[in-house]
């Protein structure tokens, strides 16, 4: 359990939306309490799983005060990170799926060193990671906004696009 039980608000806001994700969200928990950086609240918006979602993430609720569950039917994922947002009580956000997780340990800590340092910032991105179906996040990059921003990924960006849309079209 977290000895971390402070009055006022945390830093960091992580709101996660799940639905129907028991395979992979403990890892994602274990990534979130696995961080360096502990001024954190992780904020689980449980579309009404029927699945043990729920349970696991009780479980983790349970133990530790930053783990904040709420579960209620809603209409999408977007939907759920909005009332997640509304719930917040942190100076920033992070926005995770029950799916993500976080590799690097010191990513929290080294975001705020980045936004402690200079207050013009007011975004920090990475690339993801996702997770196979044995819970495991995968080492392989997830394309992201990030490939636009170098020339030769542009390309890459453009090519994974269109490959997409041709598996969504196929599979309709």
């Amino acid at each position: 359990m977290s000895n971390i039980t402070k009055e006022s608000s945390p830093r960091i806001s992580i709101v996660c939306p799940v639905r129907n994700v028991e395979k992979y969200i403990e890892t994602t928990i274990k990534s979130v309490l696995a961080q360096t950086y502990q001024d954190w609240e992780l904020l689980v918006m449980d579309g009404a799983s029927t699945d043990h979602t729920a349970a696991i993430v009780k479980k983790y609720s349970d133990r530790d005060p930053r783990i904040k569950f709420y579960s209620e039917p809603d209409e999408s994922n977007w939907e759920a990170t909005e009332r997640g947002v509304a719930r917040a009580q942190g100076e920033f956000l992070d926005i995770i799926a029950g799916q993500d997780g976080f590799l690097d340990k010191e990513w929290l800590a080294s975001c705020m060193k980045i936004l402690d340092a200079d207050k013009s910032i007011s975004l920090v991105s990475a690339s993801t990671r996702g997770m196979g179906d044995d819970g495991e996040l995968l080492s392989k990059e997830h394309i992201t906004y990030s490939h636009l921003t170098r020339k030769e990924g542009k390309i890459y960006a453009a090519w994974y696009v269109v490959r997409k849309i041709f598996y969504v079209l196929r599979d309709l």
